[in-house]
């Protein structure tokens, strides 16, 4: 490997949990606390998370990456636009709420990829059948969201992918998400025997510092990484204000078209995160803002598929094999 993909994967790798966090050791599920107290918790984790990391710029692959290297012409447009959801509990499956974001992102022609835990809940398959046949994806979000999956045994990882075969096979998944974005190396080498992207990497966590620090996608051995590059609602504090915190998304998707990057949104529909007037109305003002530009307006799914048409994993680097 030369020195260029060394530097790159350090800096992606950074983000990669090198010592298992005290709440996945947790003997029962970490939903049985109140929302507001797990957004406590977070607060506190973070701000020991980012004591401990190694501090880099937040941009600092794409000042390497892309020199001397060509970047993607997305399918003829300037840049890429993705949306995603991590389903944590049944609540989109009640009163049709799934409505309230699929409606937004159809009236302005996009459409988005749905992370389901496949053992949490009560799975409406129903439903999910109409989010897909109205051309949203379904993707992965763990067995039971407990947090545990990328630490344990590659035996007890395999066992719990296993039991999610049917709804991967059902749906046709081609990717996962991690809750929390936890992540290990062991997790990717048995999570591409079932899925051929993730999307559990940030390109920079803003209450963390750390991050995969780079807006486009990359190869992390057969896995392509569509990483999340605008900050999520889990990010921000509550009482920052709704005009505060639409700046900074826009400022940094105005980074991102200027790069020529993947704009990757990722919403919560939970109450207690993105689904709410608050962000409801923050989430339809970005939409809407970005579906007047020249992007490409897509899935997860078919950035993976496009991807690996015009780039090989030895192309960008970032791939342990090389």
């Amino acid at each position: 490997m030369n020195k260029r993909n060394e530097k790159l994967e350090l800096l992606i790798k950074s983000s990669m949990n090198k010592r298992r966090p005290l709440i996945t050791y947790m003997p029962i599920h970490p939903h049985i606390f109140p929302a507001g107290w797990r957004n406590y918790f977070k607060k506190i984790y973070s701000m020991i998370v980012r004591d401990e990391q190694i501090k880099y710029a937040w941009n600092s692959v794409d000042k390497i990456r892309w020199n001397g290297y060509s970047k993607p012409n997305w399918d003829g447009k300037k840049y890429a636009v993705v949306i995603s959801h991590d389903v944590d509990s049944d609540w989109i499956f009640k009163n049709k709420n799934y409505e309230l974001f699929a409606n937004i992102e159809e009236e302005h022609g996009f459409h988005s990829s749905w992370n389901v835990v496949t053992n949490k809940y009560h799975l409406n398959l129903r439903i999910l059948d109409i989010l897909r046949d109205r051309g949203h994806e379904i993707a992965f979000h763990d067995y039971n969201h407990d947090l545990k999956t990328p630490f344990l045994s590659e035996k007890k990882m395999l066992e719990r992918f296993e039991k999610s075969k049917c709804f991967i096979e059902r749906y046709d998944v081609r990717g996962m998400r991690t809750p929390a974005c936890f992540k290990t190396d062991r997790l990717f080498k048995i999570a591409k025997q079932f899925f051929s992207y993730d999307s559990s990497f940030q390109d920079y966590n803003i209450r963390t510092g750390n991050g995969c620090f780079t807006v486009f996608p990359f190869f992390l051995d057969e896995m392509l990484v569509i990483p999340i590059t605008i900050p999520e609602d889990t990010q921000f504090i509550e009482n920052q204000s709704s005009d505060e915190i639409l700046t900074i998304m826009l400022e940094k998707i105005e980074y991102i078209k200027s790069m020529g990057g993947l704009v990757s949104i990722s919403i919560h529909p939970e109450p207690t995160l993105g689904a709410n007037e608050k962000w409801l109305n923050i989430f339809e003002k970005l939409i809407k803002h970005i579906s007047k530009d020249n992007c490409w307006k897509t899935l997860h799914e078919d950035i993976d598929k496009w991807w690996r048409l015009y780039f090989s994993e030895s192309d960008l680097g970032i791939n342990r094999s090389v």
